[in-house]
């Protein structure tokens, strides 16, 4: 079957292990995950990073890492929460240097740390995405702090206030180096 049939269909854990054993160093495998993520079927997109989720490290490494322009031009166009979520979260385990930082992903995670229409674990991976990305910029740092001190006006649920303090404590290091 191929795998864009199989992620029309409702996949599981076991579904994931064989399809992350097929990419195993198999870059066409890869290449056709990366491209399914921007399926029209939302189906086959929430399938298809799920599974890119789950690659091994050196996989992930070796065809993820260096798509990331690929990754934030698919994040910033989306309008599904699924696959936001796992595009920031697949974002924020990456490492950017100081030349690689993008404005336009750092004014959608500054402006929607905020939204309180998207859900805390959406707002929680903005903040630890936008303190990583400001960190290169003390300027940045301090309009971070700013919004996060908007956010003691709202009662913080656990995710969002843990992620806050989390990036408070980064910033206040940052300051003292």
């Amino acid at each position: 079957m191929a795998l864009e049939e199989r992620l029309k269909d409702r996949i599981h854990k076991k579904d994931i292990d064989e399809i992350v054993q097929m990419a195993n160093g198999d870059k066409r495998v890869i290449d056709t995950l990366l491209t399914l993520m921007d399926d029209s079927d939302k189906r086959v997109s929430n399938n298809a990073l799920w599974c890119i989720q789950h690659l091994l490290p050196s996989d992930f490494k070796t065809h993820i890492v260096p798509r990331k322009d690929t990754l934030i031009d698919t994040l910033l166009k989306t309008d599904d929460t699924s696959n936001r979520r796992m595009l920031l979260a697949l974002l924020r385990d990456m490492d950017f240097d100081k030349d690689e930082i993008r404005t336009d992903l750092l004014d959608f995670c500054l402006e929607n740390i905020v939204n309180l229409k998207w859900p805390v674990g959406t707002r929680a991976l903005c903040i630890h995405l936008a303190t990583k990305l400001c960190t290169f910029y003390p300027e940045l740092c301090t309009e971070l702090k700013t919004i996060l001190g908007v956010m003691d006006n709202e009662g913080l649920q656990p995710g969002l206030a843990s992620a806050k303090k989390n990036a408070m404590k980064k910033l206040h290091r940052l300051e003292a180096v």
